[in-house]
């Protein structure tokens, strides 16, 4: 979360239920062909005298009519065989918004309270890994890179950045903010050495650190280098998944907010290809104000990226949630298609079999999309701060409020 939503620091958005319309209506054609099934029954049990042949015909009507209303339930969602996420016991109440995973066996998990998590073992245990004294910090980001090497970073009054190569068993401070000026955003890494720290905006400009030693130590861009920004524009630390870096030069930025008093204006990208020397800003239809805009943003293939958001304060509000662009972020549109049935304040790339799909997910629910994020259809009421996927798409877990883990085990095979 952005400055803008620090009162909401510690709200445990609970997990909603949402239908669409259309699934409404289906559901109300199925309780009228119950109501034809029950007639046949009730005619094919008053007519004794009926054939047996004429007592089947019936049947196989009946049984058709049922097989078609369960047929198209499924086809709108509303009835599943299983969740597509399988619940993990993370022995925290925690408001988890950091997650990282490693491969199918190794995910980090940090959060509230100086909260850290992990799991070498799928997650069949969850163990706290947390650094000693730091219950005044919220770990709103991790990178993991294997089972031993992570880094954290909090966000609020106090912005560090921490690093363990032993599993958590200790950790070096290797950055401190020397105000309380900051809050910083999310994190992210283009690889193993390159990454990035965004914050909100000092005094007009936004706070960019970068590390070349894999978050060993960090430098913050020259204030003059850094990008300058709207009045109440900044980012959201939700996820901490508002930026995404690409190799040692290229960092894309997603952005929101508002002044109170302002009108709703569109909300912007600002993206490096030079490792921060100068800086472009891409317009997204996306609406921004004090508690919306852009949350998440994921890169499906080079040129197929993905923005999603939404009010964090409007949960079931699937208006003005996602954007999708087709040139490797270089300009933005709203698809026609159904979109993420809430806000969603994270959105990854994941892989079932050889194709890739993405996962939406917010505190009200699950989405998924088969086509780039034209389309989108919901998979789960379980909702989640953040998701993530590992490296080579094998595995994905989402974490959320009240300490509450899951590990994606996705759709049946049809």
């Amino acid at each position: 979360m952005a400055k803008h939503e620090r009162s909401a620091k510690n709200e445990g958005v609970q997990t909603g239920k949402i239908k669409h319309a259309s699934a409404i209506q289906l559901e109300s054609e199925v309780r009228r062909q119950r109501v034809l099934v029950n007639l046949y029954e009730t005619r094919v049990n008053q007519c004794t005298k009926m054939s047996e042949m004429s007592k089947k015909t019936n049947l196989f009507r009946t049984i058709a009519i049922l097989l078609i209303a369960h047929s198209r339930l499924w086809a709108a969602g509303t009835l599943q065989a299983q969740d597509v996420w399988e619940p993990q016991t993370s022995g925290s109440p925690a408001s988890l918004r950091g997650i990282s995973a490693v491969n199918v066996q190794t995910c980090w998990a940090s959060g509230s309270a100086g909260t850290v998590l992990r799991t070498t073992d799928g997650g069949e245990t969850w163990s706290s890994v947390s650094p000693p004294h730091t219950g005044d910090q919220d770990f709103r980001d991790i990178e993991a890179f294997d089972d031993q090497t992570a880094v954290i970073m909090s966000a609020g009054e106090i912005d560090r950045v921490y690093r363990t190569e032993n599993g958590g068993q200790t950790w070096a401070m290797t950055y401190e903010h020397p105000d309380g000026k900051a809050f910083f955003d999310g994190m992210a890494f283009g690889d193993e050495l390159h990454g990035w720290i965004m914050s909100d905006p000092i005094d007009g400009r936004l706070l960019i650190l970068k590390t070349v030693d894999g978050g060993k130590s960090w430098q913050p861009l020259p204030r003059e280098q850094s990008p300058a920004v709207e009045s109440g524009e900044a980012g959201f630390a939700a996820s901490g998944t508002n930026l995404l870096a690409i190799g040692k030069h290229e960092l894309m930025i997603a952005l929101g907010g508002s002044d109170p008093d302002s009108n709703s204006v569109a909300s912007r990208m600002v993206a490096t290809q030079d490792g921060g020397k100068t800086w472009e800003f891409h317009s997204v239809p996306i609406a921004r104000n004090p508690s919306s805009g852009m949350f998440s943003i994921a890169r499906a293939d080079q040129k197929h990226w993905v923005a999603v958001g939404g009010n964090y304060k409007r949960a079931d509000e699937s208006s003005e949630n996602f954007v999708t662009s087709s040139d490797g972020g270089q300009t933005w549109k709203k698809p026609v298609g159904l979109a993420p049935s809430g806000y969603r304040s994270v959105v990854a790339v994941g892989k079932h079999s050889s194709s890739k799909f993405l996962l939406a997910a917010g505190p009200s629910g699950t989405d998924l999309s088969n086509d780039f994020g034209q389309t989108w259809r919901r998979v789960s009421d379980t909702g989640f701060h953040t998701v993530d996927f590992s490296a080579d798409l094998s595995a994905g877990w989402g974490a959320g409020s009240d300490g509450r883990i899951s590990k994606w085990i996705g759709l049946p095979d049809k």
